[in-house]
């Protein structure tokens, strides 16, 4: 288990595809948001082969601009 879901419920992270489709943009436009710091780093758990998985919870305030 990563260091940053110990501390957060398992079941709260969601893989990127699902959490573009919760928050209704592409999956692209979620890594610029990480790429650009707009999503906080404590809010992504990195899993084998590198993917990536959100934090539900601290990402539904989200805004697509």
């Amino acid at each position: 288990m990563a260091k940053s879901t110990s501390k957060k419920n398992i079941n709260e992270w969601v893989s990127e595809i699902k959490m573009s489709e919760i928050l209704g943009i592409k999956p692209r436009t979620l890594q610029n948001y990480v790429a650009t710091g707009k999503v906080q780093e404590s809010a992504i758990s990195r899993g084998l082969k590198r993917n990536r998985f959100y934090h539900a919870p601290t990402l539904m305030g989200l805004e697509n601009n």
